[in-house]
């Protein structure tokens, strides 16, 4: 391939934008797939050279190494562009927050490709993560030479996807900056908090005291020092500072603005992780025909990201190169089933035939598919101490008992659950898995609340999916019972015959412990103080599992090894 280093491209106010470009050796003018993140645009490039990495077996898996392979597309005839974000690698201007002119920026990004000698006008997106997420963005500002897009593990809502999962802040996106979270981190030239940015310095010194006030806050060092130090993370000290759904959010995140993308668009995400809600949220916002979902195995995908490029393929060789794939004759979704360890198609993520199925949880641990007649039945409960304290994490763990046939559920899932605590907030935490019978479990998805976060909008609620505005958190009286409404993000698992279906309700997580199926150091922020935590089951307070049966699926449905339409070998 040919290689030009450090391109500039100049945004409208003045900005120079650097990028690298990847050419095929043969001269020409080619459709051209963009990528840009504040990562680095030189770490992309060890695609290379570098083995790809499963996240489970090696300690070189880099999360940041997601912008495509690079090779693979220009021996397919398509150049390949990679670029840093303002203020970031070897690009000009300043970054005010995370994904500050995100689409701004890309629009003028695509317009220069588009005016480029090497490119044939055509220009689409490509990239995993903070790529996707900026392809999202990129998509709504619709510029004139943007056929298409494929943005994969997205984010939609930054408050409930990236910052804050039900109210409780992600401390991954702490290691996300310096590379402490299994990858290279930002590399940051010029980038400023947005809270520090807008306020004068005694208001913004004023946000960080009252921080600083806050226990949970005050016995975290990391948390402790960032605050007294505050240039040293400027992404997570603006999180920090914005703790409810606000403007901040509001002004940067895709699914505000979903509604206005034009472009053809084709997203994916994994099962069981932070992108899947994602999707679903993209197929209620997005309006326009060519849409379409792929859902994955759950697990993380190698890196250097690589995997499914087929697909991807196909898509744009449809969309940028006019030829006839197919693609856009298959039902717009297209996922992986676990358990059944195959693909199919669907019309809808969440397809017509699903019955909305409810478990009953009762004490010795049981998840009924009935109300137990028995009444004023005691609560569960669990005691958990703070990190600081003790590191041991206690839980309670619900089953069914062992599926007598196969059976499968795909789609969102909700606990409702009745409970008491003795302080005046928690971090509610749930966890549903199948579990073998030989003990060993399968995490399928992981939810979270804090209890002073439970207020929901009923009007865009469902049994199935609460939403919780987090706009106006209210402590909790302790001592008294309240009903929690709990959003699990979407599963999708055929449940073999003698398996069953695990819920169980924590309210600590370790970092490096019982997160093995996340990014490395994955965890939430945990409270200061021990707390007593009852959960009622009982006739008057009927806490349950709401979950998405598939009673059946038509075999045509099932798409085989070898069909074109097949995304590819999973490892």
């Amino acid at each position: 391939m040919k290689i030009k280093k450090n391109e500039r491209c100049e945004a409208r106010d003045g900005v120079e934008l650097a990028a690298d470009v990847y050419l095929p050796e043969e001269e020409g003018e080619y459709p051209t797939l963009l990528a840009y993140s504040p990562y680095g645009k030189e770490i992309q490039d060890s695609v290379l050279f570098l083995p790809k990495q499963a996240r489970d077996e090696s300690t070189m898996w880099d999360g940041t190494i997601e912008a495509g392979d690079i090779e693979f597309l220009t021996e397919n005839g398509y150049a390949h562009v990679i670029a840093d974000v303002r203020g970031t690698g070897d690009s000009g201007g300043q970054c005010v927050g995370f994904f500050d002119k995100a689409g701004q920026d890309g629009y003028d990004l695509v317009e220069w490709i588009a005016e480029q000698p090497w490119c044939n006008g055509k220009v689409g997106g490509i990239g995993r993560s903070w790529f996707g997420t900026n392809q999202l963005l990129l998509a709504a500002e619709n510029p004139p030479s943007l056929e298409a897009v494929f943005p994969s593990g997205v984010f939609t809502d930054l408050y409930r996807e990236f910052a804050y999962h039900g109210g409780i802040l992600n401390m991954f996106l702490y290691g996300l900056w310096d590379g402490r979270g299994g990858d290279s981190g930002i590399v940051d030239t010029n980038w400023v908090s947005r809270e520090r940015k807008r306020n004068t310095e005694s208001e913004f010194n004023d946000q960080l005291s009252e921080k600083l006030e806050d226990p949970d806050f005050r016995t975290y060092p990391n948390l402790y020092q960032l605050l007294e130090y505050p240039e040293k993370n400027p992404l997570f000290v603006d999180l920090v500072l914005n703790d409810t759904d606000t403007e901040f959010y509001a002004e940067r995140s895709p699914h505000e603005r979903l509604d206005e993308v034009d472009v053809p668009i084709y997203i994916s995400g994994a099962w069981g992780g932070t992108h899947t809600r994602p999707v679903y949220t993209a197929e209620e916002e997005l309006s326009l025909d060519e849409r379409r979902y792929l859902m994955t195995p759950p697990r993380l995908l190698e890196r250097p990201y690589h995997e499914y490029k087929e697909e991807m393929l196909r898509w744009y060789d449809y969309w940028i190169k006019g030829e006839d794939t197919g693609i856009t004759d298959e039902p717009k979704v297209k996922m992986y089933v676990r358990g059944a360890d195959k693909w199919r198609f669907e019309d809808s993520l969440i397809p017509e035939r699903t019955e909305w199925t409810e478990r009953y949880l009762r004490n010795h641990g049981r998840l009924l598919d009935h109300p137990d007649p028995v009444a004023d039945l005691p609560p569960s409960g669990f005691t958990q101490q703070p990190p600081n304290v003790g590191t041991d994490i206690e839980d309670i763990v619900f089953r069914t008992q062992p599926f007598e046939t196969e059976t499968e559920m795909t789609g969102p899932a909700a606990l409702h659950f009745y409970a008491a605590i003795d302080r005046a907030d928690t971090t509610w935490m749930a966890t549903l898995s199948d579990v073998a019978p030989t003990g060993e479990a399968f995490v399928l998805s992981r939810g979270y609340l804090r209890a002073s976060h439970r207020g929901i909008d009923d009007d865009r609620s469902e049994p199935y999916r609460p939403y919780h505005p987090h706009d106006d958190p209210e402590p909790v009286e302790p001592g008294e019972t309240y009903e929690y409404h709990l959003e699990l993000p979407p599963i999708s698992n055929l449940f073999k015959q003698g398996h069953r279906l695990q819920m169980s309700l924590k309210s600590l997580e370790m970092p490096f412990s019982d997160t093995s199926d996340l990014p490395p150091g994955s965890h939430h922020l945990p409270h200061s103080e021990t707390i007593s935590h009852r959960i009622y089951h009982d006739n008057d307070r009927q806490s349950r599992l709401v979950l998405p049966v598939i009673p059946y699926t038509d075999p045509d449905q099932w798409i085989e090894p070898g069909d074109p339409a097949h995304p590819g070998p999973v490892r």
